[in-house]
């Protein structure tokens, strides 16, 4: 028993030494010292590096500090747990970092995936032709689903799960409501890269985000495709035409 303390104790101390070691300025320094010798910096960030694994910490690509591993959004690989490149600060900061930081990570998957590489979880594939591997396919699809739904319950939650363009007392499950952009700005509704359109559970996540804003409304998919292709919905004519007739009928009772 008193074996295992000490080890324990000189482990601990191990831990200490490594922690005081990466809190020092000397490999920082010594980093920015031999910055332009691009070998000697590689070295030397390679070994910072492994010094923060070793005591649980993380260095941030983008700020460079090292932060409690707490501090990095963190996901599942094949069942191991991994953590982001940068700090949940850094990733919060900016929508010009967001952009870098999308178009940087495009660069390194495309560099793996041409080298034949899993896009997600790095391992060999076995087929040239895919991205992905079969486990992280399925993995992603089904978060994605349950994500998706969770996104879409909350939202209609709050703006109602019914069609106010629908007659009175029309029943819609919810898997045909769909969001509305109104004035029809739902094309220039784009992502913060300007890549492509938002849509699916990017949408909902940007609504919840967003506060629920005003110029966002549920509609069916009848109605929200008639607006789109046609610019009106029958039914606000079928309505324009009751009242008139309705005003019509009063005009002439009036006489």
């Amino acid at each position: 028993m008193a074996r295992g303390r000490n080890h324990n104790d000189r482990g601990q101390r191990d831990r200490c030494r490594l922690s005081t070691l990466l809190s020092s300025t000397y490999i920082v320094g010594a980093r920015k010292f031999f910055w332009p010798f691009t070998m000697f910096s590689d070295i030397l960030l390679r070994m910072e590096k492994q010094l923060a694994v070793s005591a649980g910490l993380r260095i941030c690509r983008e700020c460079n500090k090292t932060f409690p591993l707490n501090a990095f959004y963190s996901f599942l690989v094949h069942g191991v747990k991994r953590y982001s490149s940068y700090c949940i600060e850094c990733m919060h900061s900016s929508p010009e970092f967001r952009k870098r930081a999308a178009l940087r990570t495009a660069k390194c998957t495309a560099k793996k995936v041409a080298q034949g590489f899993c896009r997600w979880c790095h391992t060999k594939l076995q087929d040239n032709g895919l991205q992905s591997c079969a486990s992280c396919r399925s993995a992603r699809a089904t978060q994605a689903a349950i994500e998706l739904r969770a996104l879409r319950k909350i939202v209609l939650d709050h703006y109602g799960h019914l069609c106010p363009c629908c007659p009175e007392g029309t029943f819609h499950p919810d898997e045909f409501l769909t969001v509305e952009h109104v004035g029809g700005w739902g094309k220039n509704h784009r992502s913060s890269t300007g890549l492509h359109r938002i849509s699916g559970s990017q949408l909902y996540r940007w609504i919840v985000r967003s506060g629920f804003p005003s110029d966002i409304a549920i509609l069916c998919w009848n109605c929200n495709c008639s607006k789109n292709y046609s610019g009106y919905c029958p039914h606000e004519v079928e309505r324009a035409t009751q009242g008139q007739i309705y005003q019509e009928a009063q005009n002439v009772k009036s006489t």
